[in-house]
């Protein structure tokens, strides 16, 4: 998992979300590149749906839909959407954008029921 500053430090990006099989995955990835020090803010990005064929996986575009559930149905935090909106640097793909303050408690607990237990 990357994570990446910006210009403001209470505000990190969660970059290559994408890159993830599962949102489970994507917030052990967060899990453990932020144990013991979780940031304030973090946002991340995805693309919902695209004007042109996409040949990939059926659910490309639900790897941000998807992370945000997660953080919902494990209660990680208060995340909040953006209204979708058309990439103006590409013109083809609708994005959002979701702002996510995490709960350090809820994801220790979370660690310990769902990966220990798993593990």
């Amino acid at each position: 998992m990357h994570i990446n500053d910006t210009s403001c430090c209470a505000v990190q990006e969660i970059a290559e979300l994408r890159e993830y099989g599962s949102a489970k995955e994507a917030m052990l990835g967060f899990y453990n590149s932020n144990a013991g020090c979780v940031g304030t803010f973090y946002i991340f990005t995805g693309v919902i749906k695209s004007s042109e064929r996409y040949d990939g996986p059926v659910d490309s575009y639900k790897y941000g839909p998807n992370f945000e559930a997660y953080i919902r149905k494990y209660r990680l935090g208060t995340v909040m959407r953006s209204p979708s909106r058309i990439n103006k640097n590409n013109g083809i793909h609708t994005v959002v954008v979701w702002v996510w303050t995490p709960n350090e408690r809820a994801l220790e607990r979370w660690y310990n029921k769902v990966i220990r237990r798993e593990g």
